[in-house]
C-alpha cells in the first residue's frame, strides 16, 4: 500500500493490515459486523507520517453539498463550520451537515474527510476516463452499473 491508496474491499471479505498502517475504513450499512481479531487497536502509537496534511501559513477552505465526515488524525486543530468554531482534537471525529456547505481548518493539519461520493461523477467517471471496462466497474458493486 502507498500513502492515500485506496482499496475496495467486498463485503464478507476477511482483511487485515499490518503495523504502522492507518486505516480509514467506512462500511456500508450492515446486520453483519465480525471482528476476528483486534491487534494493536488504539494502542496510542504515533500516527504515521503518510496521512493527508492540510493547510500551512492559510487556512484549508472547504465546500461541500452532501455531508461530510472529518477526523483529525493528528495533532489538536481549530476548525470552523457554520457558527461552530472549537478545537477538534486527536482521533476526534465531525459530522458536517450539507447544510453548513464549508468548513474552515486551521493547518498545519493531518485530516481526513469522508462523505458518499455521488456515483457517476465521483466514481463511475473517473475510472471509464482511466480506461476501465463498464462491465469492471459495475464488478465493483451496487449502483455502479453504466448509466442506460
Amino acid at each position: 500500500m502507498r500513502a492515500g491508496e485506496t482499496i475496495y474491499v467486498p463485503g464478507g471479505t476477511l482483511h487485515s493490515f499490518g503495523p504502522d498502517t492507518l486505516i480509514y475504513e467506512i462500511e456500508q450499512t450492515s446486520d453483519v459486523q465480525q471482528h476476528a481479531t483486534r491487534w494493536n487497536m488504539q494502542d496510542g502509537s504515533p500516527v504515521p507520517d503518510e496521512d493527508w496534511h492540510a493547510g500551512s501559513a492559510e487556512p484549508l477552505r472547504h465546500f461541500f453539498a452532501t455531508a461530510q465526515i472529518l477526523t483529525n488524525v493528528g495533532a489538536p486543530v481549530r476548525v470552523r463550520a457554520g457558527a461552530w468554531d472549537q478545537e477538534l482534537g486527536r482521533a476526534q471525529t465531525l459530522l458536517l451537515p450539507a447544510a453548513v456547505g464549508e468548513v474552515e481548518i486551521a493547518g498545519p493539519a493531518d485530516v481526513l474527510l469522508g462523505y458518499l461520493p455521488d456515483l457517476t461523477r465521483d466514481v463511475i467517471a473517473p475510472l471509464s476516463a482511466a480506461g476501465y471496462s463498464p462491465a469492471l466497474i459495475a464488478a465493483l458493486g451496487e449502483g455502479l452499473e453504466p448509466p442506460a
